[in-house]
């Protein structure tokens, strides 16, 4: 077995708070299904979604404004497909 030399390696020899903190943690990363909804939200450019606000939906609620999303609160789930399509039509982006 070879020997890992970790003198190089701030993070592991004791280095900097900043260098440890600086570092990107490898492999793949927990998040939870509303981190992820958000999170592909944001990455398809929504920016708008309207939506009824409830129980169901709080922990996203959450997470809308810190990713630059607005929720647009509606009181029927049919109002909010119409304004989705007026959204879209008016300003040529996708509404949610």
């Amino acid at each position: 077995m070879r020997d890992l030399d970790t003198t190089s390696n701030p993070a592991v020899s004791g280095g900097s708070a900043a260098a440890k903190e600086s570092q990107v943690p490898a492999g793949p990363q927990t998040m939870t299904p509303s981190e992820a909804f958000v999170e592909t939200l944001a990455a398809n450019g929504v920016t708008d979604m309207f939506g009824i606000m409830g129980s169901a939906f709080m922990d996203a609620m959450d997470i809308f404004a810190p990713a630059g999303i607005r929720l647009i609160p509606v009181v029927h789930e049919q109002g909010a497909g119409h304004m989705a399509d007026g959204y879209a039509r008016v300003s040529g982006r996708h509404g949610w």
